[in-house]
């Protein structure tokens, strides 16, 4: 989402109102957002084409244009405000649902969910480091694919401790005893106890 919105603040920026409003119905079809978003949008579309053609043929002037295009321009960062919020609840939702899930012991189930989480919101970190945690959980365990999960939960929050400590077990599992203790280490510095009983017994 964060790109998304870069890209289209840049198009706005320079004037590319049309392909911002473009990209906007884009993230709201990819999103699966209310109508409404989109309604709003294509009005704002069919303002920005017809300002455009009514400059052209000098039907308005430049000033006029100017003033109706800065309101144009506000509406869609306002929009843009709105689908990135409405995006965030739905991941937050489908977050949750995944938790519902992990208590159930459905982890199949949890791990749609946190990928679709994911999906409507890529910088949300707990939910990779769910996801992850879910990947050792499954019958068949994937422990290369979690600790990349916990490698981008850590991109994003740098040095999380539950990142670090799930990263760890997921080291352990697959017989890189020191790097899974490097990071239970770190765990301890940050001056929580959750890795304590791992380094007792594995760290040398």
């Amino acid at each position: 989402m964060e790109k998304d919105k870069i890209q289209i603040q840049n198009l706005i920026i320079q004037g590319e109102l049309e392909e911002a409003f473009r990209e906007i119905k884009k993230i709201i079809s990819y999103n699966k957002l209310s109508r409404i978003f989109e309604n709003e949008v294509v009005v704002n579309l069919q303002r920005v084409i017809e300002n455009e053609r009514r400059n052209r043929m000098n039907i308005i002037e430049n000033r006029e244009y100017d003033v109706e295009r800065n309101k144009l321009v506000d509406a869609a960062l306002k929009v843009l405000k709105k689908i990135e919020n409405k995006a965030n609840d739905i991941s937050l939702d489908l977050f949750l649902a995944g938790k519902k899930c992990v208590n159930k012991k459905e982890y199949d189930l949890a791990l749609v969910f946190f990928s679709n989480s994911i999906e409507s919101s890529n910088d949300f970190f707990e939910a990779y480091i769910e996801r992850g945690a879910v990947k050792c959980l499954v019958k068949i365990p994937n422990y290369e694919s979690a600790i990349q999960d916990f490698n981008k939960a850590l991109e994003i929050r740098p040095n999380h401790f539950l990142a670090l400590l799930n990263r760890g077990v997921a080291y352990f599992y697959i017989n890189q005893i020191k790097k899974a203790c490097e990071d239970w280490l770190e765990v301890r510095n940050q001056g929580y106890s959750y890795a304590d009983k791992y380094l007792a017994e594995y760290h040398k």
